[in-house]
């Protein structure tokens, strides 16, 4: 797949994790676990855009974040384990991005 079709996938999860929060009203207990996702995922957009634009010559490894889970048995489908999902699909794509960009870098 290439950036534009990254690029829709993101703006697809957003619309999604937007429309679930419209539809659902959905509260998340624990939004601090999530707050290291969601850092790394708009580092990884910053840092995607500065490379395209600024032409970055080094290539650096950033990893990907993991929202903490108790796996207890199966894993029902509330509103956090759907919240968590798409951010971590977000975090994904926008890896992708990254990793595309780097490739592309003039």
């Amino acid at each position: 797949m290439c950036i534009r079709d990254r690029n829709h996938l993101l703006s697809s999860y957003a619309a999604t994790l937007s429309l679930y929060n419209k539809e659902h009203k959905f509260s998340f207990k624990n939004f601090e676990e999530l707050q290291p996702v969601i850092k790394n995922t708009i580092y990884l957009i910053n840092l995607s855009a500065e490379i395209l634009t600024n032409h970055k010559a080094e290539i650096s490894n950033v990893p990907l974040i993991r929202i903490k889970e108790e796996v207890t048995g199966p894993i029902p489908q509330d509103d956090s384990s759907v919240i968590s999902d798409l951010l971590d699909l977000i975090q994904k794509v926008a890896y992708d991005i990254y990793k595309l960009s780097e490739k592309i870098r003039f």
